[in-house]
């Protein structure tokens, strides 16, 4: 879904972040972590980075595995 409203909508990150924090506080909604998904929309928003590679963050930083090595493709 971000994704989607990223790349084909051209959907600004901020714009991004705000809906998909609505949809995390639905009460409906179960989730094994919603804290290291909202980590994640806070490294994406402060960060350049891919969505997927702050994910990968967050959840190195829940288990404090904190080497990273990033592979940029040119």
């Amino acid at each position: 879904m971000i994704f989607v409203l990223k790349s084909f909508y051209k959907v600004e990150k901020k714009e991004i972040t705000k809906e998909m924090r609505k949809l995390l506080g639905f009460r409906g909604l179960k989730m094994k972590d919603k804290q290291t998904i909202e980590r994640t929309f806070d490294l994406w928003e402060e960060h350049p980075d891919d969505i997927i590679d702050c994910y990968i963050v967050a959840c190195m930083k829940k288990t404090e595995k904190m080497r990273f090595v990033a592979l940029i493709r040119k």
